[in-house]
């Protein structure tokens, strides 16, 4: 800090704190009020249906199933979340990648595979048809999964 940051800040009087300091609460409760109203309020391991998933090498969206994983925390507080793609057909190359749901769980009418090594962050608004929702030890698998595609021990 030089000798004029010193000058300019013994310049501001009480009243210039004041302000500043009540438009910083006044721009906190107007963000605490926009992340409190979630668009959807999806939470950890509910299955959707989502028509705008993006795809690779520039094909059409198309509607897929996938598995929400972001923590519910992070869902109530942020409009979009984390998510992996489901498929009843993995190629062989992703089976080491992929955690094996059943269609009872999922709500899906097949059994189906996570493929942990595609996670997508996506409005929640787009996770348009609740189609189920995995129990803890299905939950477990994926987020063990999910460790070893991050590389995180």
């Amino acid at each position: 800090m030089n000798t004029d940051d010193i000058e300019i800040l013994t310049e501001w009087t009480e009243a210039d704190v004041q302000d500043i300091l009540a438009r910083q609460f006044d721009a906190i409760a107007l963000a605490e009020r926009e992340t409190t109203a979630v668009p959807h309020g999806v939470r950890t391991g509910q299955v959707y249906i989502v028509s705008r998933v993006p795809r690779p090498l520039g094909r059409p969206h198309q509607a897929l199933p996938v598995l929400v994983v972001q923590n519910d925390t992070l869902n109530a507080l942020e409009p979009t979340t984390m998510v992996v793609r489901l498929t009843t057909q993995p190629p062989a190359r992703w089976r080491d990648y992929s955690v094996p749901l059943p269609g009872t769980e999922t709500g899906l009418r097949k059994n189906t595979v996570a493929l942990c090594h595609q996670i997508l962050t996506i409005p929640q608004t787009d996770c348009e048809r609740l189609m189920g929702t995995i129990g803890p030890p299905s939950i477990r698998k994926v987020a063990e999964m999910l460790r070893w595609c991050l590389g995180i021990p």
